[in-house]
């Protein structure tokens, strides 16, 4: 579905809450879920291949079926865009950097009338595991969708600087612990849309 978001600047992270979602827009092992908040980080917070990406989007899903949480990590790639054309992202960082140039600061409500975070979500093979928050507190016991590098949201060179005047501070807090007897599964159909309505699956 079609949502605009809240920017929160918070220093060394930008923080996005959506519109409430009348229809679950994501099912996991078949169960829904409705998003709560889109994270970017910098750099990431996943390694891909041992190192990190310039960014990473972390989009938290609740459950509204059964208990738990689902997170979705999209690292970010940086660059000049086919004729230097802009990227969802540079709108929705753009945005931040004029509404909520300072750290602690809110944008107030982003109106991005075509915006889905279908348009975020590649719909590529993925890697699926359990693990602790990737940030503070660092606790609980989350699911994980991860994509790799090759499948990487763009972000123009123009809207990371933006990005990085605005976030002063690289975040550093994260100590993720993961599960004892850690099983991270590829795989390989990925997320693919099966409606008309953007869902993903």
């Amino acid at each position: 579905q079609t949502t605009d978001l809240v920017g929160n600047n918070k220093g060394d992270y930008l923080s996005f809450t959506p519109n409430s979602q009348e229809i679950p827009p994501a099912t996991f092992n078949s169960d829904k879920y409705v998003v709560t908040d889109m994270k970017i980080f910098r750099p990431s917070l996943h390694t891909f291949g041992g190192v990190k990406a310039p960014a990473e989007i972390i989009i938290s899903h609740s459950n509204i079926t059964a208990r738990g949480t689902l997170l979705v990590c999209v690292p970010i790639k940086t660059g000049e865009t086919i004729n230097n054309t802009a990227t969802i992202l540079d709108t929705i960082v753009d945005q931040v950097a004029k509404l909520a140039p300072t750290s602690g600061s809110s944008t107030g409500n982003i109106s991005l009338p075509t915006f889905t975070f279908g348009q975020i979500i590649p719909v590529k093979p993925y890697y699926n595991y359990k693990g602790t928050l990737p940030y503070s507190p660092c606790n609980g016991d989350y699911q994980y969708i991860v994509y790799s590098m090759d499948d990487a949201v763009p972000m123009t060179n123009t809207a990371f600087k933006a990005f990085i005047e605005g976030n002063k501070e690289s975040y550093t807090k994260s100590t993720q612990v993961l599960h004892p007897n850690l099983v991270a599964y590829f795989v390989e159909n990925g997320a693919c849309k099966f409606s008309d309505k953007e869902e993903i699956e």
